[in-house]
């Protein structure tokens, strides 16, 4: 039987397994386009999940850049968008910007999105993930909105504990 959730808990993360997010199943009625959670037999709609692991594969494309994160349960497929240039942004908000406004902006976001890749995306690296679950070509994968390098050891045993203790006691009730 489906747990259903009120509205305004859309803004807490679920944290997940990778299992989890790589076995969910789509919502027929929206064309498979928003994958639910198995919890348990329970199936949730969640806003946000969190996974923790180990980056076991990175696959650079020309506006996207998606990555395998491995918590020892299986490996979920997550998804990094390149930022979109500011004059394209500009275009679809109709803001006005001037040129040098618009340019720092472009090297604020180029910045940001170039540290994330030499830094916390490296093949190996243990890394804390949040973001949307959605689903393409009849996958699920995660639409990263953050990811953080971790240097704890513990962290990932730490979340598959936690993760474990919020299903029991949470997440199926």
């Amino acid at each position: 039987m489906p747990v259903s959730r009120p509205r305004d808990r859309r803004a807490h993360t679920v944290k997940a397994f990778a299992s989890q997010v790589a076995g969910s199943v789509s919502d027929p009625g929206t064309g498979g386009a928003k994958p639910k959670l198995n919890f348990l037999g329970n199936e949730v709609d969640p806003f946000l999940v969190e996974l923790c692991g180990i980056i076991v594969w990175v696959t650079e494309k020309e506006k996207y850049v998606t990555f395998g994160v491995d918590d020892s349960t299986s490996v979920a497929q997550c998804l990094v968008w390149r930022p979109a240039s500011a004059a394209e942004a500009q275009v679809a908000k109709r803001a006005k910007w001037s040129r040098e406004e618009t340019q720092t902006l472009e090297e604020v976001a180029r910045d940001r999105h170039g540290r994330l890749l030499s830094s916390e995306l490296v093949l190996g690296a243990q890394v804390k993930v949040r973001g949307r679950v959605d689903s393409y070509l009849g996958r699920a994968q995660v639409k990263v909105a953050s990811v953080c390098k971790v240097d704890d050891p513990n962290a990932e045993t730490e979340h598959r504990m936690d993760a474990e203790r919020l299903y029991r006691d949470v997440y199926t009730k």
